[in-house]
């Protein structure tokens, strides 16, 4: 009983608060009637906080003394509250009970309360000169420093030098927005009560929230107009889509997607290979993150960076993988009947473990039996076109007929004079059907064929759910990969090849 009666005096001791000073005053009353903490006082009466520490609310303030703030400027009345919410956090809070303490701020700030060798205790790094003084309605911490308002990431970018260009588009994408939930109550329409958004704070990073940490790379106005004038071309856009104005939104949306990380990065990056907060993983870290010091956010590390290094081909020009067994874009098929199978147990390396199986319905030597793949997403610019077959031996191992085919690009215009098919030919890309090349498969292998090398795209086709008020998207997917059927009826020919199809997926890899 001795020993527990002892160990309870210990913890009784070191979480009783040692009050160096004790009032009945209020918080405000406290600090009005201290000449010596005067300026606080005015700036507490400025944003209307006299009135706040004056009720019966409990509150901690650390107050800066009139030293301290000796650079406040009061006029300033903004900057005024923003330091005077710097200070302020509800409930009360004695050092007694600290060792390491993240305070929430009344500006949503989070600044840490710590105790410091030798018995002393900083505010985000400022030490306290008085600490624990008992008032009414709550705790007071006097200090002979002051924290600064530090910015967020989405406060900077409002006022950092040299990136107006940035600045300027983000701004654009704020929007204006009715709020139904806070509008109605229980289905009655009590008020229009509107919000405001922007979709890089929806959509690509929380930058305006203190408890998420990002690394943001911010490009001055020369590297905004560099990499806006070798993004651009890759975004040309049929003037049913958009044209010109489409062709500008997706190209600088696709020049901010990449900008921001999560968490604190700086040099030495632990790893070269990082992500993006959209997904886009980069290998090039180390020349992606500058060596320079980053300017400290309250809620991460920005850096200003005289130009882009996110690598084309990592960030908005990546293959594009269309897996022959998602319907979700509105594949087409003739004369097939088509089934999905599951590729586990067959020890065939096949992705997403699925592929399709197409069963000829027709036995006629003319029937033009073909499945049409839509592609979308693609960019004006050059890649190399893939189909990938899976052989009939995955489930038959003494099956071991090959396939036969032929490929065209099709293209889907609003204007149907200009809706065509591209024959991929023996020399090129041809109009005519009957110089179409015909491609053969392994037998008894994965097979993956080069339908058409470096083969050129006119137009973008940006085609998705407008998730993004500033995306402009096609209302169509304008291109299309269609695999026919070549394999001929006669005896020798149904020996050798299948009528039959079996594909994994459609693959374009873009040409540098």
């Amino acid at each position: 009983m001795l020993m527990v009666s002892c160990e309870s005096e210990a913890w009784n001791n070191h979480y009783t608060t040692e009050v160096t000073e004790k009032s009945e005053l209020t918080i405000y009353e406290y600090i009005k009637s201290k000449p010596e903490l005067s300026k606080f006082a005015q700036a507490l009466e400025i944003s209307g906080f006299d009135k706040v520490l004056s009720e019966n609310i409990t509150y901690t303030v650390w107050v800066p003394d009139n030293t301290a703030l000796a650079n406040l400027d009061l006029t300033n009345v903004d900057m005024v509250g923003k330091v005077v919410r710097n200070h302020i956090t509800r409930f009360s809070h004695p050092t007694s009970r600290v060792d390491e303490q993240s305070m929430l701020m009344l500006n949503g700030k989070i600044l840490e309360f710590k105790r410091q060798p030798g018995d002393k205790f900083t505010l985000h790094g400022k030490e306290l000169k008085q600490p624990n003084i008992a008032v009414r309605n709550g705790m007071i911490h006097l200090m002979s420093d002051y924290v600064p308002y530090i910015f967020n990431h989405w406060e900077y970018i409002a006022v950092a030098q040299g990136i107006d260009s940035l600045r300027n588009y983000v701004n654009s994408l704020t929007r204006e927005e009715f709020d139904f939930d806070a509008s109605y109550l229980d289905g009655v329409l009590v008020d229009s009560i509107f919000k405001v958004t922007n979709s890089v704070l929806t959509s690509l990073a929380s930058l305006n929230r203190e408890d998420s940490m990002y690394t943001a790379l911010l490009p001055t106005d020369a590297a905004w107009k560099e990499r806006l004038e070798m993004i651009l071309p890759y975004y040309k856009t049929l003037d049913a889509d958009g044209g010109q104005r489409a062709q500008l939104t997706n190209a600088r949306w696709n020049m901010v997607r990449d900008v921001f990380f999560r968490g604190r990065l700086k040099q030495p990056v632990v790893s070269d290979s990082i992500q993006s907060t959209v997904g886009t993983q980069f290998t090039n870290a180390s020349q992606l993150i500058p060596a320079a010091t980053p300017v400290e956010v309250s809620n991460g590390y920005s850096y200003i960076v005289n130009s882009y290094q996110q690598k084309p081909t990592e960030s908005f020009l990546q293959p594009i993988r269309v897996e022959a067994e998602n319907t979700a874009y509105g594949r087409s098929v003739k004369d097939y009947e088509v089934t999905l199978f599951s590729s586990i147990g067959t020890g065939f390396d096949i992705s997403n473990r699925y592929y399709i199986n197409a069963r000829a319905l027709s036995t006629n030597s003319t029937a033009r039996m073909n499945i049409n793949f839509p592609i979308p997403n693609t960019l004006a610019s050059k890649y190399n076109i893939y189909c990938v077959f899976v052989p009939m031996s995955i489930t038959d191992s003494t099956n071991a007929r090959k396939y036969k085919v032929r490929f065209s690009i099709n293209y889907n215009y609003t204007d149907a004079a200009k809706s065509d098919s591209v024959w991929i030919g023996n020399n090129g890309f041809v109009k005519l059907h009957t110089q179409a090349k015909v491609f053969e498969t392994e037998s008894k292998k994965i097979t993956k064929v080069l339908v058409a090398q470096n083969y050129e795209f006119p137009w973008a086709n940006q085609y998705g759910v407008n998730r993004f008020s500033n995306m402009m998207l096609a209302e169509k997917i304008r291109v299309g990969l269609r695999v026919e059927n070549a394999a001929g009826t006669t005896v020798l020919e149904r020996l050798n090849f299948s009528r039959d199809l079996r594909i994994d997926y459609i693959l374009l890899e873009p040409v540098q």
